[in-house]
């Protein structure tokens, strides 16, 4: 299981700091509900090797992989099973009914599926049809739902690709043929010619820019 953590939005800054924070957070929660000795098989880091990784070490307690294609926690599935010794009844009730409130209220559906597209990029099950699953919905229900936002499927997928492989580009070392691969491109040719389209540049020059083209509109 892959407990992970993605930046959205483009332009943010000291993404490094958040991700580290982040990873030190969830490994935290994790302690706390499983046991001080808790610890994840392998933590997933997109940002580029710290001169000193000793820090990393001695807190995770576990492998590390710098210039990870995502961000993530990955430990034993079995652990999502495992009883929370301090569990509160009663505020769980509370807090399952804020949710179910919440969630009944008008949000911003598109802003919603990106954050979804962002999240299965990695998984290599992109596609419209599975997004829609995730929705309990039809692909055409979803396809309508964007339509009345003004937005459809192919172009969400293309702006959150872009910002993908931008903070892949410029927080890690990764190669852009490993990050085509990240984001399920055939080859680096494929993955070359779509960023060209979307910014105008290509992969290599962005690395020498202080600041990314805009996102595709």
């Amino acid at each position: 299981f892959a407990l992970g953590y993605e930046i959205c939005a483009p332009g943010v800054a000291c993404d490094e700091q958040i991700i580290d924070g982040a990873m030190a957070i969830g490994c935290n929660m994790m302690r706390a509900w499983c046991g001080a000795d808790w610890a994840p098989t392998e933590v997933l880091l997109a940002r580029r090797r710290p001169t000193d990784t000793r820090p990393y070490q001695a807190f995770f307690r576990c492998p590390v992989r710098f210039n990870a294609e995502q961000t993530a926690l990955v430990f034993p599935s079995h652990w999502l099973q495992h009883p929370i010794a301090a569990s509160n009844p009663e505020l769980k009730a509370i807090l399952k009914a804020q949710v179910a409130e919440l969630s009944g209220r008008d949000r911003d559906f598109g802003a919603d599926v990106r954050r979804t597209l962002r999240a299965l990029l990695v998984t290599g099950v992109c596609t419209a049809d599975h997004t829609a699953s995730l929705f309990s919905m039809h692909r055409r229900t979803l396809g309508r739902r964007l339509e009345e936002q003004g937005a459809s499927f192919a172009a969400l997928l293309a702006e959150v690709r872009y910002e993908a492989a931008s903070q892949l580009l410029d927080n890690t070392d990764m190669s852009p043929s490993d990050i085509a691969l990240a984001l399920g491109y055939s080859d680096v040719t494929a993955f070359n010619r779509a960023f060209r389209r979307w910014s105008g540049t290509t992969p290599g020059r962005l690395r020498t820019q202080e600041e990314p083209p805009t996102a595709p509109s």
